[in-house]
């Protein structure tokens, strides 16, 4: 299997256990009936809060373990992806240096996207799908029973699902994941010495939006830098290389396969 298969079954993987969490925790359809049909104000909104506290407990945990998990496998993977271009060009890792760098990564990583931390953005999903579940109750309390269809439906794969929840959710997962590789790949490069990466389109020609092209084309470095490198398209310095620049993003970091770039490693 090669790395970008091995990337997409780890990502799909993850996202079958999110789906899992949100049917283990969003209520039903005769969930939210239930809910609506308590006649007592205060009661009603106390169970409503309850079932919404717990619902963003066990979300935010569970996705904060899944994101740990595969990013780890996601950085083990990265690692492996670059490990032809380095013994090419003379840098052999021991198994405890490459564990050593895995590590450290581990602990480093969970930086901000967009000016908030992935632990922060499933707090705000979970936020909005209480916010659409207590809709939906209130909505079926009043005779709009077609609501319910648009917020919580039966679905044979998983069971009852909130729309937020889930759809937010997978993006939240895919991009993290698909961030973490690109991250892992700088983090190696700066821990052997390396000083070059270069941005690698992915997938279809057509699906590839107009920023991720324009990085992929751009010259950022001279010829003097990699005087053997003939394509010096999408290359960037380890200290230049662009933040992530949108969601589902998976535009990959390959380190620059060429002994000056490890020059001083």
């Amino acid at each position: 299997m090669s790395n970008r298969g091995r990337y997409v079954s780890i990502i799909d993987l993850a996202l079958t256990d999110l789906r899992r969490t949100v049917r283990a925790n969003t209520p039903s359809i005769s969930g939210v009936n239930k809910l609506a049909n308590i006649d007592s104000a205060i009661l009603r909104n106390a169970e409503i809060k309850k079932m919404g506290d717990a619902f963003k407990a066990g979300y935010v945990a569970n996705t904060k373990s899944i994101l740990n998990e595969n990013v780890s496998l996601m950085s083990h993977v990265a690692i492996e992806g670059q490990l032809p271009v380095l013994r090419k060009n003379g840098i052999i890792l021991t198994p405890k240096e490459l564990d050593s760098i895995k590590r450290n990564f581990a602990k480093s990583y969970g930086r901000k996207f967009k000016g908030k931390t992935a632990v922060q953005r499933a707090r705000n999903i979970a936020k909005r799908t209480n916010k659409d579940v207590r809709k939906a109750i209130i909505d079926t309390r009043h005779g709009r029973k077609d609501i319910i269809s648009k917020v919580i439906r039966n679905a044979d794969d998983f069971g009852g699902r909130s729309l937020s929840a889930v759809r937010s959710g997978e993006v939240l997962i895919y991009s993290e994941l698909n961030r973490a590789q690109n991250e892992m790949v700088v983090f190696l490069a700066e821990s052997i010495g390396a000083k070059y990466v270069r941005w690698v389109n992915t997938g279809r020609p057509e699906s590839v939006c107009d920023i991720c092209k324009e990085y992929a084309n751009s010259i950022n470095v001279t010829p003097l830098e990699l005087p053997n490198v003939s394509d010096m398209r999408g290359i960037f310095h380890i200290d230049n290389v662009p933040e992530y620049p949108h969601s589902c993003c998976k535009c990959e970091l390959m380190i620059i396969d060429s002994p000056y770039n490890f020059e001083n490693a």
